[in-house]
Formats: structure tokens, C-alpha cells, sequence
């Protein structure tokens, strides 16, 4: 679940830099907390994540979103979008695909030494450019970029099986199957935690490559 915070001019998402830290652990504390009472006895604890919209807001890649059901208000009147920006949205999505080319290159450095829970920390960091890569590569192609951003895994997988790009589908559902393994073997198994950073670096390669091929058509 993402959080997206408006502070405003002037105003701090912490009561002061001097008690910082203990506001923000105290915060995730007590979200785990009330997660727990809940939901008992989950799978796993969904994870959050806090987003202050003040400084993302300039750059100029950033777009407001539109009015949508996905979107609970808990504070204020949030500042939405009104018009649809698809070039926009294309040309944003494709910028991003070309930069996978530096962490493509960089990857087998940040592979060659890890082991065991090691593999976790790495998995973190390509997560991030994983979950979205075969997304922007879908906005290049469908009429709608803006709903690609809206589907489920599921739908991601067979769309991109319908627009032509099966290898990115197949290595994004075993980027995910090989993810609950490692998580059901409580990551302890490195060799399953190799087979998802296998299956990470095949997404991004394969996101990469067919996206530099439909801009060269």
C-alpha cells in the first residue's frame, strides 16, 4: 500500500530532526502492531510505503494521477489530473527502459560476491525496476497506457503474451513463482534465491531489449 503525503511549505513529516528516528521506528512499530491484531496470523505482513509528494511533484516526469476508485482520500483534498497524457506517459516509461541498460551492465559485478541472505538485500534493490519494467514495456504498445498501470500480475502476463512478448511474460511468472518458493523455504535455500535473481535480470534484459526494438521499427 502506498501512502502519499502533501506536507505543504514549511511543514516537516517529523516533529524535528532530533527525534526523527525514534518517531519513524516507533511509526513502523506501531504498524505492525496494529497489522497484527487484525490479521492474526497472515502469510506475511503487507508492506507500506511512504511517499512525500513535495519534492517527487518537480520533477518534470512526475504526473499528478487521475481520479480513481484506487485512490482513498484519509486527509485533505488531493490535486488530481484531468486529462489523459499518453505520449507523456509513453515517452516517460521508455526513458525508464533505456536507463535499465546501465543497471544491466552493472548487475554481474553486484551478483559475482553475494551469498545467502545477501541475495535478499540485492532482490530488494532490483524489485524496484523489476515489478514495473514489463509494465512501461505494455504502455509502448496499448491504446490505454495509463490502465496498463491499473492491472494485476495476471493481466500484465497476458498482455503481454497477446502483444507479442512471450519470453517477458514467461520469465515475469517465474520471477514471481521462484519469489513465493524462496519465500516459503524462509529464505534459507540460496540456490532458489540464485533462480530469482536469474529470473530478475531475465525481465529486465528482456523488457530492455524488445522496447529498444519497437522504438527502431
Amino acid at each position: 500500500m502506498d501512502i502519499h503525503i502533501k506536507l505543504g511549505k514549511n511543514a516537516s513529516l517529523f516533529s524535528g530532526p532530533d527525534t526523527a528516528f525514534e518517531e519513524a521506528i516507533e511509526t513502523s512499530g506501531r504498524y505492525e502492531e496494529m497489522f497484527l491484531e487484525r490479521s492474526p496470523d497472515p502469510v506475511h505482513v503487507s508492506r507500506t510505503q511512504i511517499v512525500v509528494l513535495d519534492d517527487a511533484i518537480k520533477d518534470p516526469d512526475f504526473l499528478l494521477p487521475m481520479e480513481s476508485d484506487n485512490i482513498h482520500v484519509m486527509l485533505g483534498e488531493p490535486e488530481l489530473r484531468r486529462t489523459k497524457e499518453k505520449e507523456k506517459i509513453r515517452a516517460i516509461d521508455f526513458k525508464r527502459l533505456m536507463e535499465l541498460e546501465n543497471n544491466l551492465r552493472s548487475l554481474p559485478f553486484s551478483t559475482i560476491d553475494k551469498v545467502g541472505l545477501d541475495y535478499w538485500y540485492l532482490l530488494h534493490k532490483l524489485a524496484w525496476e523489476v515489478s514495473p519494467a514489463p509494465v512501461r514495456l505494455l504502455t509502448q504498445v496499448v491504446m490505454e497506457p495509463e490502465e496498463a498501470w491499473g492491472w494485476n500480475r495476471t493481466t500484465v502476463c497476458e498482455e503481454l503474451e497477446e502483444h507479442g512478448f512471450p519470453e517477458v511474460s514467461r520469465g515475469y511468472r517465474e520471477y514471481y513463482l521462484s519469489g513465493w518458493e524462496m519465500f516459503f523455504t524462509d529464505f534459507r535455500n540460496p540456490q532458489v534465491m540464485r533462480e530469482v535473481v536469474s529470473r530478475a535480470h531475465e525481465v529486465l534484459e528482456s523488457s530492455f531489449n524488445r522496447a529498444k526494438k519497437i522504438r527502431s521499427i
